[in-house]
C-alpha cells in the first residue's frame, strides 16, 4: 500500500507499507479511509482488502515513512454456510475480496465483496494482526 500527496511537487510519495509476511500477498483490490475514533477525528485510518483473503488497518506515522499494521482479519472460507463455499476448498482456505464499503453511520461496520460473488457484513473490531500461519482464532470469529 502506498500513499501519495498529488499537491506536493517533489516528493509524492508520503509513506508505504513494507512488504512481509502479515502485508497483503496478492494485488490490493480496493482502499478506504476511516475515521480513527481515539483521535475523535482528527487522524484516519487505512483499510485495505485483497484477494489473498486478508482485510488489514493500518496507520499512517508522521515520524517515519512507514504505514504500521494495526489489525487484521480473514476471510475463512470455514467461516461462512456451507452453501456458499467452493466445492474443492480446504481447511484454512479464504475468499479474496475484491471490493468493500463502510457505514456511516457506525465505522467500524462494513460489506465486503468476494471473488465467488458472495456479501458479507463486517466489523473491523479486532486487535491481533494476521500472521503468516493463517489466522488465529480471533480473527475466525471477527469475519463472521
Amino acid at each position: 500500500v502506498l500513499v501519495w500527496n498529488l499537491a506536493q511537487e517533489d516528493e509524492l510519495q508520503v509513506a508505504s507499507t513494507r512488504v512481509g509476511q502479515t502485508s497483503h500477498q496478492e494485488p490490493v483490490t480496493d482502499l478506504a479511509w476511516i475515521p480513527d475514533v481515539a483521535s475523535k477525528g482528527q487522524k484516519f485510518h487505512i483499510v485495505s482488502c485483497s484477494i489473498d483473503g486478508k482485510v488489514l488497518i493500518w496507520q499512517l506515522t508522521r515520524h517515519n515513512k512507514d504505514i504500521q499494521l494495526l489489525a487484521g482479519h480473514a476471510l475463512l472460507v470455514e467461516s461462512v454456510p456451507r452453501g456458499l463455499r467452493f466445492s474443492k476448498t480446504g481447511q484454512n482456505s479464504y475468499f479474496g475480496g475484491t471490493c468493500m464499503s463502510f457505514s456511516p453511520e457506525d465505522w467500524k461496520m462494513f460489506i465486503i465483496g468476494c471473488e465467488n460473488g458472495s456479501v458479507f457484513k463486517c466489523s473491523v473490531n479486532l486487535h491481533q494482526p494476521t500472521t503468516s500461519k493463517g489466522p488465529s482464532k480471533t480473527e475466525e470469529r471477527s469475519i463472521k
